[in-house]
């Protein structure tokens, strides 16, 4: 027994060490990939209409952002404007002027799902849509410029 004992503990020490020596090895890698429906998002502006120079104005018919997928899974959303990433969830959004250099506007966003305040970029898909409604209220100084203000809010959409 004990001999046998001693021949097995010697070809498990040679077995390593043959192992640890192989020059040419072999092993499977798997590859994979999950087909989804393609992500379809259709936006529409957000009009203030006419502000009084150092006036408030809420936004009475708001902007919206329909956002067409894969039903059940979860999106995330990222907004970015004059530089900065998710300024709808979080900060005021600067409107300049179309002509004069350095004036600017006011935007407090007010972003929602199914009437509730968006308050992180994760959007569960459930019924394959979801509609976002952007409102908010613009406010201009009482010395600011006359005419017209604006800034683009990229929206970008990815499955995660």
């Amino acid at each position: 027994m004990r001999k046998t004992l001693l021949l097995l503990g010697a070809l498990g020490v040679f077995a390593s060490l043959s192992a640890a020596n192989d020059i040419d090895v072999s092993g499977n890698l798997e590859i994979k990939a999950e087909v989804v429906t393609p992500l379809k998002l259709t936006l529409s502006p957000l009009d203030f209409g006419i502000v009084a120079q150092g006036g408030t104005k809420t936004a009475s018919n708001p902007g919206a952002i329909k956002i067409e997928g894969q039903t059940g899974r979860n999106v995330n959303i990222y907004f970015t404007s004059n530089g900065v990433d998710n300024n709808l969830l979080a900060n005021n959004v600067t409107l300049n002027h179309e002509r004069v250099e350095g004036q600017t506007i006011n935007y407090v966003p007010d972003v929602t799902l199914n009437g509730q305040r968006l308050t992180n970029q994760t959007i569960a898909l459930s019924s394959g849509i979801a509609e976002l409604k952007v409102g908010g209220s613009v406010t201009a100084a009482s010395d600011a410029a006359i005419g017209n203000y604006n800034t683009d809010v990229v929206v970008r959409v990815a499955y995660n």
